[in-house]
């Protein structure tokens, strides 16, 4: 299997109650389905988009956890990024991971981006 996981479609439907999300990964013809759901009040769209991210990419490894720890916009220049950290725990303990994403139009497809910028290095050795 190709190591490297790439990001294929996101969706995020904030309500007024709940939002929820669904992000789609791909690595070769494996396709894995994350989707997460959060209250509306207490979570950001940004926040549940890289939860849903999560679930997808842990579809795809057996041997870890990961926990979302931060997603935040954050400006390099005259650039807006998308920057998320997480924690990765597997059989060696416990690593904190960052990834980022230019903000290209589409912030829901940058924080799935960010996301798999901080895991895919990791990726082929938790599979």
């Amino acid at each position: 299997m190709n190591a490297r996981l790439k990001f294929d479609t996101v969706s995020c439907e904030p309500h007024a109650l709940v939002t929820r999300a669904q992000v789609q990964l791909s690595s070769g013809s494996t396709h894995r389905t994350g989707v997460a759901t959060g209250l509306t009040a207490t979570v950001t769209p940004l926040q549940i988009v890289a939860e849903a991210t999560i679930d997808a990419v842990q579809g795809f490894i057996q041997r870890a956890d990961i926990i979302l720890d931060s997603v935040a916009e954050v400006s390099a220049g005259q650039r807006p990024l998308i920057v998320v950290t997480m924690g990765l725990r597997d059989t060696r303990g416990k690593v904190m991971l960052a990834g980022t994403a230019v903000l290209n139009g589409d912030p829901y497809a940058s924080v799935a981006k960010a996301v798999l910028h901080g895991l895919n290095r990791r990726i082929a050795s938790l599979q």
